[in-house]
């Protein structure tokens, strides 16, 4: 049986970054699906910072909670995807590395 490799590209923001009319998760989530990803999961920080030590926290009355977008699938169709996205305003920190999935992923046959 082949193995195939899959890795995960994670994609820092923080919640109330805007895409056009959307916030940027959602637009990165509706690229995801019609690129046909395999996986998707948002997760929801408390509290945050990058090279510039700013904080990405909650704030009332403007919450700015900093969001992590993680995505499963192959390499190269996650490489091709975080191009296409990157030059997208808000988008902070972009990794990508291998992950070993145990159970769970493939391909919905169609």
């Amino acid at each position: 049986m082949t193995k195939l490799q899959y890795a995960q590209l994670r994609i820092f923001t923080d919640e109330l970054a805007p895409s056009g009319d959307v916030p940027l998760w959602e637009d990165i989530l509706d690229h995801a699906k019609s690129h046909g990803l395999l996986g998707f999961t948002i997760v929801r920080g408390w509290v945050g910072y990058g090279p510039r030590k700013l904080n990405h926290e909650l704030h009332l009355p403007d919450p700015k909670y900093p969001l992590i977008i993680e995505i499963i699938d192959e390499e190269s169709l996650l490489r091709a995807f975080a191009e296409e996205i990157g030059p997208k305003h808000g988008i902070g920190l972009v990794t990508l590395g291998p992950v070993e999935v145990l159970h769970g992923m493939r391909r919905a046959e169609g």
